[in-house]
């Protein structure tokens, strides 16, 4: 007696039948991605300098700790990185605070952590906006640390829209503080021409004789401080994009100064001081876990009965993935 066949190769070939585009998506990546834009990127070069004498970095973390329907529970974190003429202090822990945002209220969380109405929001936007007003609160309680000649990094760009308010107010601290503002971006939607801005001057980086280098980005909308692409290390060749507010407008020594602290071997041409504030506020899967377990918990402490407490957050995704 024949036994059973295997049934998928016969369900999984009309997919494999559509994967024929890929090609054409990939030429058009290529072509997209390996073409300049018709005016050659301004790569300037410039020297490492002599890093600041006191420099803080804040980074943030957000994570969805359980989603029912449209609730959602997440959890966000701020933390910053002081260095000291090159020695770091060590970040202090801090635990995540765990907000429940809905789509009914989860805008009036934010306007009032903000401190002035904002328009609805779905829960993840209003997630992602209480982490970065947290991370802008950690960033104006470090600036009142910080006196002229001193540097300040964020990660992300000098930008906003629901928080453009508050990042106004920390630049304009600062600049009344003589201290150096500078966000950092792993990434940008900036272009030049048809290519992604950090693309097409890594292209153009390639043959450049110096290998560190800054190069202008156009302006970005609602955007503070001046857009530069910039090399900062010749151990690495990704590009970042540096936001940069400097205290007597001289950019240049900014990226030279920020050069100094990219000279980490786990992360060549990154500010080390960013790194370790990324790392010190990332709310890692292990972390999360026991956020949600403490959170069924609290809920039947609470008087839910279990049952109602473990289908409420139960994502069938894991029971799939366990027996993939």
């Amino acid at each position: 007696m024949e036994g059973p066949r295997d049934w998928r190769p016969y369900v999984l070939a009309p997919l494999f039948r559509r994967v024929d585009g890929l090609s054409h998506v990939a030429k058009r990546l290529a072509d997209t991605l390996g073409r300049l834009p018709r005016e050659t990127p301004a790569l300037r070069a410039f020297a490492p300098g002599e890093a600041p004498r006191r420099v803080v970095a804040v980074d943030g973390s957000s994570v969805v700790v359980a989603e029912a329907g449209d609730l959602l529970v997440g959890a966000h974190r701020a933390a910053r990185v002081a260095l000291e003429r090159g020695q770091p202090r060590p970040a202090e822990p801090r635990a995540p605070e765990v907000v429940l945002l809905t789509p009914d209220d989860a805008h009036r969380v934010v306007g009032e952590r903000l401190g002035s109405p904002v328009p609805p929001l779905a829960p993840a936007e209003a997630l992602h906006a209480l982490r970065t007003l947290g991370e802008l609160a950690a960033a104006r309680d470090a600036l009142a640390t910080l006196d002229a000649g001193d540097l300040l990094l964020l990660d992300g760009a000098l930008t906003g829209t629901l928080t453009l308010p508050v990042v106004d107010a920390l630049l304009a601290e600062a600049a009344k503080r003589q201290v150096d503002v500078v966000g950092v971006c792993k990434s940008t939607r900036l272009r030049l021409g048809a290519a992604p801005a950090l693309a097409a001057c890594h292209r153009a980086g390639r043959s450049f004789a110096s290998p560190t280098w800054m190069a202008p980005l156009p302006p970005a909308p609602a955007a503070r401080g001046r857009a530069w692409a910039a090399r900062l290390s010749p151990g690495e060749e990704r590009v970042f994009r540096f936001d940069v507010q400097a205290r007597d407008g001289d950019d240049a020594r900014v990226l030279a100064g920020l050069a100094a602290l990219a000279g980490h071997p786990a992360y060549p041409g990154y500010p080390s001081p960013l790194a370790m504030a990324h790392n010190a506020a990332l709310i890692p899967e292990e972390e999360k876990r026991r956020l949600r377990s403490r959170l069924v918990d609290a809920m039947l402490d609470a008087g839910l009965e279990a049952p109602l407490a473990e289908a409420a957050f139960l994502d069938y995704h894991d029971v799939l993935e366990l027996g993939a």
